[in-house]
């Protein structure tokens, strides 16, 4: 078989194969993750007061479904920047209410989120598969990629939630391959003006996606740069001054004039990210960094512990695992050296840098609770950086091809069922579902009416809202309006009860009074903050 059509059929296998697993775990997506309610909010909300908020008023599932949905008018991106004064920079939020109002007007689907992952999981995909191939001739960077994207537990993580960072991982993929590019250029006349351009728009984009992306960049930044310095001072003792303005030396000062043009350009889109990143949990990582304590290097090692637990599973015993990776990575940087390889290990070294020191920084500088998903893309990349290095001594000591393929199958199946027993059905993924929540038997009561009482312990519950056909929020006040929208259910069979766990016997009490009947209720499911009981 021709050579292009055998890495065309390889790529476009990868391809369906991977959207085959994309659309798998998302046919399985829950929305109950209260920052996925706020991206609703923020991107679509922005004209309707949250549906809680009209307390006694009887209204319908639809209602919650339009406050969630987009319905005109227009794009409305400055209002959307507005609402994310002190909160996220809104590349994503505006992407999100784009598709909302092109292609899913008035639905809160699911899909409006999972459309826009599918989208940079494509990207994210090709971009390493190709990247990867071009150091490895054949098909086992194929295998490499839908290792790391696709079968490990922190892609599904990654490209199931409904936020941004599937997107921020995309940019940061970008970043490093238009990085790793530019340090491994050879010396030419002229710099090339592609790359750099494609680097500000990358760099732009990831700034305007999470601030968790300005940490990555300057690891990036800062590894790619002291690479091409050290590469300039070496020519200090041929050109002495003129190094300074070698080639090597020039490439670094258009980045940091790249790096300047992408701030201004965000300064003019989002001028509030200044006062996020300083007064929000920039200010508190910042002002935290000269502060040492047992609970910090506590955090780090669960940084570290985590790695193995999403790559490997929770029960991977830690310290021989953990030691395992990183000298599979090191034999592997040996071998790329001694075979003169060193466009290939200049790439893992730096890979290996960035996502280091990337998660060694946000465990450090965790502001409050230890949350796995800011640690998603470093992980992500040491895990590519994993694989490569396997790929790289299976093609060093095993010298026969047939061979080599059957230990690339036996790995393939092999990472196959350990993802199979990670990803526990999917209970594993974070924010995929709540395992505890039965939402066949809420639909099944879609057609009865719903009360929620007292506070509603946040949003993660909203999406049970768009289900059922009557609904409304009642204070645990006790007030004339409270008991009006009560009295409505006087004549029921039968109707659904969401409350705190402590506030049940009260809400029972205050509907008997109220309609002087003597109901009783029988659990039925448990929504995150709230159960939900079945009242008759």
């Amino acid at each position: 078989m021709n050579s292009r059509v055998s890495k065309a059929a390889a790529y476009l296998g990868l391809l369906i194969l991977s959207v085959m697993v994309f659309c798998y775990w998302a046919s399985k997506k829950e929305v109950w993750f209260c920052d996925e309610i706020y991206t609703y909010e923020s991107a679509n909300g922005i004209e309707e007061q949250w549906p809680d908020q009209k307390p006694d008023v009887w209204m319908s599932g639809s209602d919650v479904t339009g406050y969630l949905a987009a319905d005109g008018p227009g794009l409305r991106f400055k209002a959307i920047s507005d609402v994310l004064y002190g909160d996220h920079v809104p590349l994503y939020f505006w992407i999100f209410r784009t598709v909302s109002l092109l292609f899913f007007k008035g639905s809160a689907s699911v899909w409006i989120g999972l459309s826009i992952n599918l989208f940079f999981f494509i990207l994210g995909v090709t971009c390493c598969y190709f990247f990867v191939r071009r150091y490895i001739g054949d098909i086992p960077a194929a295998a490499l990629t839908f290792f790391v994207a696709v079968l490990s537990r922190v892609g599904a993580c990654q490209y199931t939630v409904l936020r941004m960072y599937m997107m921020m991982l995309a940019a940061e993929i970008l970043l490093l391959i238009l990085g790793i590019r530019i340090v491994n250029r050879e010396k030419c006349s002229r710099i090339t003006v592609l790359d750099f351009v494609l680097l500000y728009f990358v760099t732009l984009a990831g700034l305007m996606t999470h601030y968790d992306f300005w940490i990555f960049y300057g690891f990036s930044a800062a590894f790619c740069c002291l690479f091409l310095l050290i590469k300039a001072l070496k020519q200090w003792k041929t050109l002495h001054g003129k190094a300074l303005w070698s080639y090597e030396a020039k490439l670094v000062y258009v980045w940091c004039i790249t790096f300047a043009a992408a701030i201004l350009t965000l300064d003019r889109l989002f001028p509030y990210w200044k006062w996020n990143l300083h007064k929000g949990k920039g200010d508190s990582a910042l002002s935290s960094l000269m502060v040492l304590s047992r609970e910090k290097f506590d955090n780090v090692l669960w940084g570290f512990r985590r790695l193995i637990a999403v790559l490997f599973g929770e029960r991977a015993p830690f310290l021989p695992t953990v030691v395992s990776f990183y000298v599979v990575i090191a034999v592997a940087l040996v071998v790329l050296k001694r075979k003169e390889r060193l466009k290939e290990a200049t790439a893992v070294v730096i890979t290996m840098l960035v996502s280091v020191a990337y998660r060694l920084v946000v465990c450090y500088t965790l502001p409050d609770a230890r949350e796995e998903r800011y640690l998603w893309c470093g992980i992500t990349f040491e895990a590519l950086c994993f694989g490569y290095s396997v790929i790289v001594l299976i093609q060093t000591f095993v010298k026969a091809k047939a061979l080599r393929w059957v230990i690339g199958c036996v790995l393939f199946i092999g990472i196959g069922v350990l993802n199979t027993v990670n990803f526990n059905k999917g209970i594993n993924i974070s924010y995929l579902c709540y395992p505890e929540k039965n939402i066949p038997a809420l639909e099944a009561h879609a057609d009865v009416p719903w009360l929620i009482f007292g506070p509603k312990c946040g949003v993660y519950s909203y999406y049970d809202w768009t289900i059922p056909q009557e609904l409304c929020f009642v204070t645990e006040e006790e007030t004339k309006e409270d008991e009006q929208a009560v009295g409505y259910l006087k004549d029921k069979e039968s109707f659904i009860l969401y409350v705190n766990e402590g506030l049940l016997d009260e809400a029972v009490e205050f509907i008997n009074r109220v309609n002087n009947t003597e109901c009783s209720a029988e659990y039925l499911t448990q929504s995150t903050n709230l159960k939900v009981y079945v009242v008759k």
